[in-house]
């Protein structure tokens, strides 16, 4: 989702539901205090990376 990809992608790429998506979705944003996916995408754009060959979310 950080990678702008929609619920839509992930679950088809993962082969879950829809909904999987979304409930995991939701309680990631409540654990880091954030209420939607532009807000992950500005974190995640202000938050530099440990190290340059480590993965973002």
């Amino acid at each position: 989702m950080g990678r702008g990809h929609s619920s839509v992608y992930i679950a088809k790429t993962l082969v879950i539901s829809e909904n999987t998506v979304y409930t995991h979705a939701r309680n990631i944003y409540r654990k880091i205090g954030i209420g939607s996916k532009e807000q992950l995408i500005q974190l995640l754009s202000e938050t530099p990376a440990e190290s340059e060959g480590e993965a973002r979310i």
